[in-house]
């Protein structure tokens, strides 16, 4: 999932969804002050239907094909070139993680899922691996390992962040 444009600027979408994804984050942190817990949880329903829409639309639907399927599948590709200095690739892994951090926290809301929280991370791998391979299907993108493993991580670290929240807002 390439972010940036060819000149090294983010996309207008991803500039618009990232402080979204982290001001939607902040606002349910906030919000666990004084909201029951239906409407936040309603809220939240509410909130992961709209950054699913996002991740589709970033992923998937602004994609301009391309005339051949394009993939890597080395693992570990993308930090290799980063740590050895390439500065839009590090963007790349950070977006990337940034991008499932909302999917692992939204979920985590879930009375299905609360209790789960390994089917959660399963769900977001899967839903990254699905992503990563439609691209690759439909020309739209770069199959990527690497991406599949980032935004797992943006799942855990979702996750932990909303274990967090729920530690300091239960005692007070």
């Amino acid at each position: 999932m390439s972010f940036l444009r060819p000149n090294g600027q983010l996309d207008q979408v991803v500039a618009f969804s990232i402080p979204l994804y982290i001001g939607t984050i902040l606002f349910i942190l906030l919000a666990e002050i004084g909201i029951s817990k239906k409407a936040m949880r309603s809220l939240r329903v509410c909130l992961f239907i709209l950054y699913t829409f996002l991740l589709l639309y970033e992923t998937l639907l602004f994609r301009n094909p391309t005339p051949e399927p394009q993939a890597n599948f080395s693992l570990f590709w993308s930090y290799k070139l980063a740590l050895e200095g390439d500065k839009r690739m590090l963007s790349e892994i950070l977006l990337n993680i940034l991008l499932f951090v909302p999917f692992g926290f939204l979920l985590s809301d879930s009375h299905h899922l609360a209790r789960k929280k390994w089917l959660i991370l399963l769900l977001g791998i899967c839903t990254s691996l699905a992503i990563e391979t439609i691209q690759y299907v439909a020309h739209l993108g770069l199959f990527e390992f690497d991406d599949v493993l980032n935004n797992g991580i943006g799942c855990f670290l979702g996750l932990l962040l909303h274990k967090a929240n729920t530690k300091i807002f239960r005692k007070k």
